[in-house]
């Protein structure tokens, strides 16, 4: 047996490298356990207690209680309700609007000696204005009427007038002299700004330059008119330059 057993120690060292086909060859040795085949130590494995199955109908299952269906009401049928009946709506009688009366020009009391006359101002035969007079005048006849001076044209109906005839007076520039004028003037540079200024007859003419002791500016002295003054004159001068060389300026 000892010579078993160390031939049985040398043959389990080397046992491992005989490759598949030895290990067949070698049946033999494995089946009467020459090599102690080492016994695996055993670990305890703990033992599960099995959860016990519940027994069917042991548990008592809840009975759901039932939903209580509701009762439903009955929904009360609304009576409709009547449409009211539109009263017409009165249709307002419009209130007459009172007609104005124009304030009328005023008159000469109706009499056969009314007379009413076309004439044109002395400073500006362009205006024309209509005066009364119970007087006869002849056509070319200068007359003051208004404060202002106007030759005599033709007659005309009234009973409409603008000025009534003061006096007779024997020609216009005799008439003029000394009497307030009103002249449109239009700024240097710029003839859509315009002024108006007064003057005592024979101050101005046309083309003569003012300069304005307003807002400084220099305008050109165009026309008579019948408007009132709205500027001032603080010099004259024979032209635009002039005036703005002496201080004045120019509309640009």
């Amino acid at each position: 047996m000892g010579i078993i057993s160390r031939l049985n120690d040398v043959l389990c060292v080397n046992i491992s490298r005989v490759d598949d086909v030895l290990k067949q060859n070698i049946q033999f040795f494995d089946d009467n356990s020459f090599c102690p085949t080492p016994t695996p130590t055993l670990t305890a494995t703990r033992t599960l207690t099995p959860t016990p199955t519940p027994t069917a109908g042991s548990t008592s299952t809840p009975t759901p209680t039932p939903t209580q269906t509701p009762t439903l009401t009955a929904t009360r049928t609304l009576t409709p309700t009547q449409t009211p009946t539109l009263t017409a709506t009165r249709t307002l009688t419009p209130t007459q609007t009172p007609t104005l009366t124009a304030t009328n020009t005023p008159t000469a009391s109706s009499s056969a000696s009314d007379k009413y006359y076309l004439a044109t101002l002395c400073c500006n035969p362009g205006v024309e204005r209509i005066l009364y007079t119970t007087n006869t005048y002849a056509t070319g006849d200068v007359v003051e009427a208004g404060g202002f001076c106007w030759t005599i044209g033709t007659s005309t109906s009234g009973p409409a007038f603008d000025y009534t005839i003061s006096t007779i007076i024997s020609d216009c520039e005799t008439c003029r002299q000394g009497k307030m004028e009103n002249w449109l003037a239009t700024c240097c540079g710029n003839p859509f700004i315009t002024a108006i200024f007064s003057f005592p007859y024979p101050s101005v003419m046309p083309g003569d330059v003012v300069l304005s002791s307003i807002d400084n500016q220099c305008y050109t002295i165009e026309n008579c008119t019948l408007d009132g003054p709205n500027n001032s004159a603080a010099a004259t001068f024979r032209d635009c330059f002039e005036c703005e060389m002496n201080g004045g300026t120019v509309c640009r």
